[in-house]
C-alpha cells in the first residue's frame, strides 16, 4: 500500500515505511508547518496542566467510585485554577527552564 496524507488532520498515515510527501522536504529543510507548531501550543499547554497537577500532589484519587472520583478531580482542577490565579495576582514569575547537567559542565569549562 502507498502512503497517504489525511487531509484535514495533517497526520501522515502510511502502512509502509515510507515517508509522506512533504515530509522529507520539510525536515531536510528543519523547519515545521505553522499549523503543526499551532497544534503543538495546544499540547505544551496541556503538558504543562497535567505535569503541575502531578507536582502538587493530584497523581491519584484517595475516593472509590466514579462520581466521587468526579468531585475530586473538578476540586483538582478548581485548585490548581485557584494556584495560577494566584500566582498571576501577585506576578510570580514562571520556572526557570531546567538546564541539564551537560550544558552546566560545558558552561563551567568556558567561563
Amino acid at each position: 500500500m502507498s502512503s497517504s496524507r489525511a487531509s484535514d488532520s495533517g497526520i501522515c498515515r502510511s502502512s509502509s515505511m515510507t515517508r509522506c510527501a512533504g515530509s522529507a522536504s520539510s525536515a531536510s529543510e528543519g523547519t515545521t508547518p505553522p499549523r503543526w507548531r499551532n497544534r503543538y501550543k495546544i499540547r505544551a499547554g496541556v503538558e504543562g496542566t497535567i505535569s503541575q497537577a502531578a507536582r502538587n500532589g493530584i497523581r491519584r484519587t484517595r475516593y472509590l467510585g466514579l462520581n466521587k472520583t468526579n468531585v475530586a478531580n473538578a476540586l483538582s482542577a478548581a485548585a490548581i485554577n485557584l494556584i495560577r490565579l494566584d500566582a498571576w495576582l501577585t506576578e510570580t514569575p514562571l520556572g526557570a527552564t531546567r538546564v541539564s547537567q551537560f550544558t552546566r559542565l560545558d558552561l563551567a569549562l568556558t567561563a
